[in-house]
């Protein structure tokens, strides 16, 4: 085959040969035949220690990459691509957000932006190893340590903050905070009225003054001192321990109490 042409790759001073009977659009290493018919190869052009350039008879050397153009697949390395191929291949994550300034050249990642809880509900956080944020929820009395002020309800407090009145004496099992009244307590004699006013039998049916007498039905006992208005107990009965005498029962008249024995006033 004749020379008919030159193509020049690179460096001006470097040069291929293509031979007038080659394959239009053949490439190097693929499909590209020599004269004898066997595949061309970079390594054969490469390591050609000259080409012919033109009709001039010119030679010059092709020994590296500098000589060639860059072709459309094996590409030259540049900082450009590089930094380019990696930006492109950054994925953001749930905590992670990548960010690739192709101008600049630099690669920036930050941590995403979580949704916090507003509006007047109050939120618990929950916080992984690495101190982000990794759950949120409503809180509750639960979530929160008891101050000085607002203390919280338990049946031992209220157990402990009752106090027994007159003729009252408490029990409190302070395992379960149950406080129950001991029977022991219950003396008449003791007892105020207004403590009568609220007691009840054993089937839990409050004991209540007479709507059509206003009678009392026990007799509570008193001394002359502590005598009820007979007033507001008309004909309400009870037992006075210090009369002049003996100790006697007696009755409201609505005036005075009066000894039930000879109707007398109670002195």
């Amino acid at each position: 085959m004749g020379l008919s042409r030159v193509i020049v790759y690179g460096n001006q001073s470097k040069s291929v040969r293509v031979e007038d009977g080659a394959t239009k659009g053949a490439q190097v290493g693929v499909n590209l035949l020599g004269p004898d018919g066997a595949l061309v190869k970079w390594s054969d052009i490469l390591n050609a220690a000259t080409a012919t350039t033109g009709s001039s008879g010119g030679s010059a050397s092709l020994t590296t990459t500098d000589d060639l153009d860059e072709g459309a697949f094996n590409l030259y390395f540049t900082n450009q691509r590089a930094q380019d191929a990696v930006g492109g291949i950054l994925q953001n994550t749930a905590n992670i957000t990548f960010t690739y300034d192709s101008t600049a050249h630099f690669i920036r990642a930050d941590l995403t932006n979580v949704t916090v809880g507003s509006g007047g509900i109050l939120k618990k956080y929950a916080f992984d190893a690495k101190g982000r944020l990794s759950a949120q929820s409503t809180a509750t009395t639960d979530d929160l340590a008891e101050g000085v002020s607002n203390l919280y309800f338990t049946n031992q407090r209220v157990a402990s903050a009752l106090s027994a009145g007159p003729g009252i004496t408490l029990n409190t099992d302070m395992t379960t905070g149950v406080t129950t009244v001991a029977d022991s307590s219950l003396i008449l004699a003791n007892l105020t009225d207004q403590a009568l006013d609220n007691l009840t039998d054993q089937s839990s049916v409050q004991l209540t003054e007479n709507s059509a007498s206003g009678a009392i039905p026990i007799f509570p006992a008193f001394t002359l001192a502590t005598l009820p208005s007979a007033a507001t107990h008309t004909h309400g009965a009870i037992f006075v321990s210090d009369l002049t005498g003996a100790p006697a029962p007696c009755y409201s008249d609505g005036t005075n109490w009066r000894r039930f024995s000879d109707n007398s006033i109670a002195s």
